[in-house]
């Protein structure tokens, strides 16, 4: 095994859990160790599905962000396929939990939070901290902002849509 994959594997044994059943569902938190490794360790170890630590509110600002640094309406999806494997589905099981439940919930848990990797993150630099401003002034001055933007990727009326790209 990788030195990465060691240190994840030490992490994911001593900070998080596995839900095993007769059909080999393995969910892994993406959290601890990114995307392509993550993935590459739930593919060592046989699941078939990884968990995203995706919430809502990383859904909103990365709906706004395309939108506005893109150009592009996208979003993230609750479950996908992975792209780098046939037979690994993503899921995001925090998709409709905003992020201050989960970090009250985390406060008045024991449970020890592990910071992002984002260089950025706590610097409040960059079009994610730019984006999570805007939300938090127009979350005052909007009824149900952030819940219309994220319901507005279920409301999609193809008819009203001048361009649809596939990827």
């Amino acid at each position: 095994m990788v030195p990465e994959k060691e240190t994840c594997m030490r992490k994911l044994s001593s900070s998080a859990f596995f839900i095993t059943s007769c059909i080999a569902i393995v969910f892994l938190f993406a959290v601890f160790c990114g995307d392509s490794l993550s993935q590459d360790l739930a593919k060592e170890l046989g699941a078939n599905k990884l968990a995203l630590g995706h919430h809502m509110d990383d859904v909103i600002e990365t709906v706004l962000m395309n939108l506005m640094y893109q150009g592009k309406y996208m979003t993230m999806m609750p479950k996908i396929k992975s792209k780098n494997f046939e037979d690994i589905s993503l899921i995001r099981p925090m998709y409709y939990v905003e992020e201050e439940f989960i970090n009250k919930w985390i406060r008045g848990s024991e449970i020890e939070a592990i910071s992002e990797d984002c260089p950025l993150k706590d610097e409040g630099i960059g079009a994610r901290a730019d984006v999570k401003k805007i939300i938090e002034n127009l979350k005052f001055d909007i009824p149900n902002f952030k819940k219309n933007v994220q319901k507005s990727a279920h409301n999609v009326y193809i008819d009203a849509i001048v361009g649809i790209k596939k990827e």
